[in-house]
């Protein structure tokens, strides 16, 4: 990341969440350690059904492709490059809601060794399973279900052709409100997964299954 980029996500933190922002910013790069849950759904349940009273019919659900790359990289301008370089690499996949040439939320799958830029490690999917990562949904329309659309195209329409039986995703305890998303949807835990930030190095365990009483 450039120095320009660094000092512009900086005065962004300041406007939004103030000198404590900032503060609680600065130490996460420097440290960080959680322990992440593992958690896994089987694609044969069935999806959950969403009533779109509240949605516009215009709203498409549509797989990704490089035609999209600056509609989607209007909502995140750092990750431009990461997108582009997915949308080019077999085995990702994209589900995303679009509405008058805006994207409103997206879900990203991938099948393949994807590295985790945060963690500085390498997820790789096991044969029959998709690894569900950087759900997202813009502020304005959360709450609609949104969410749950694109969830539901890539587990009815893209995952199931390309042989996926399963998908897995981690997730961060303090996080409740995904964390009551995916146990609305039928994610399980299965394990566990620690994570610790010092500065420049990273340090990321195995994952440690579960025993099936312990699951949830």
């Amino acid at each position: 990341m450039s120095l320009g980029s660094a000092l512009a996500r900086a005065l962004r933190k300041l406007r939004s969440e103030g000198p404590m922002g900032v503060m609680r910013a600065l130490k996460w790069k420097f440290y960080r350690h959680k322990v992440m849950i593992v958690c896994r759904r089987e694609l044969a349940l069935p999806v959950f059904e969403v009533k779109r009273l509240m949605l516009p019919e215009r709203i498409s659900i549509v797989l990704a492709t490089l035609d999209h790359l600056d509609l989607m990289a209007a909502n995140f301008p750092q990750k431009r490059d990461w997108y582009r370089q997915r949308l080019q690499t077999p085995g990702y996949y994209c589900s995303i809601a679009l509405l008058d040439g805006e994207v409103l939320a997206h879900n990203w799958f991938c099948t393949c060794p994807h590295f985790d830029p945060e963690m500085r490690c390498e997820i790789v999917p096991e044969p029959g399973e998709a690894y569900c990562f950087e759900g997202w949904c813009t502020p304005e329309w959360r709450g609609r279900g949104i969410s749950y659309l694109g969830l539901n195209h890539g587990l009815e329409e893209v995952l199931p052709p390309l042989g996926v039986d399963h998908v897995v995703t981690y997730l961060e305890p303090s996080n409740r409100p995904t964390r009551k998303f995916h146990k609305r949807y039928g994610f399980i835990d299965v394990g566990r997964k620690v994570h610790l930030r010092l500065g420049p190095l990273r340090f990321n365990s195995k994952i440690k299954p579960l025993r099936p009483k312990d699951r949830s």
